[in-house]
């Protein structure tokens, strides 16, 4: 049979050609392929945690109250006791804070300055004269500016009422509350 002379010897398999070097009497390495596997994992699993740990701090600045919301779920903690103050907190993977002012808080209704009020004045009429039955008052524009100021019991309170937009509420109270007193006035 002619065609047996012509075939080849299959090659070794690749567990048979890498063999490990003879190792001397003093040498006590364990450089087998198992070994660096699981040590490649290990470190592979450690990074992995380290940057799941590292990731599950937030930081508040010393001027806000924090509540956590649950970054999986939408879920707001609105607990009084777990309202945090400033600082670097570990609220677990994918949590974040909701953040309130701690400080006073001006809000300025008013169109002086640099451009730094929040509103503009609060446009509103006088009251009518007594004395004259047909006056139904004059025009008026009113600068207000006031400072408010939450405290930690009552953030979970306002987060329940407006969301993170209070802000925008309190100068809407602030228009609604300031211009009917304005029918008190006489110019």
């Amino acid at each position: 049979f002619f065609f047996l002379d012509h075939l080849q010897a299959a090659p070794p398999p690749l567990a048979a050609r890498r063999t490990p070097p003879p190792m001397d009497e003093d040498d006590d390495c364990d450089c087998s392929p198992a070994r660096a596997d699981w040590t490649k994992g290990a470190a592979a699993l450690a990074l992995a945690s380290v940057l799941l740990f590292a990731s599950s701090w937030d930081v508040l600045e010393p001027t806000e109250w924090g509540v956590v919301q649950n970054g999986f779920t939408g879920y707001v903690e609105l607990d009084p006791e777990r309202v945090f103050e400033g600082g670097r907190h570990f609220i677990w993977l994918r949590h974040s804070f909701i953040k309130f002012p701690r400080r006073l808080v001006n809000l300025e209704f008013s169109d002086f300055g640099r451009g730094e009020s929040d509103q503009a004045p609060i446009s509103a009429r006088t009251g009518p004269d007594p004395d004259d039955k047909e006056s139904g008052g004059q025009p008026i524009r009113l600068c207000v500016a006031f400072q408010y100021q939450i405290a930690r019991r009552d953030v979970p309170r306002i987060y329940q009422t407006f969301g993170a937009l209070h802000e925008a509420s309190y100068l809407r109270f602030a228009q609604q509350a300031v211009a009917p007193s304005s029918l008190r006035a006489r110019l």
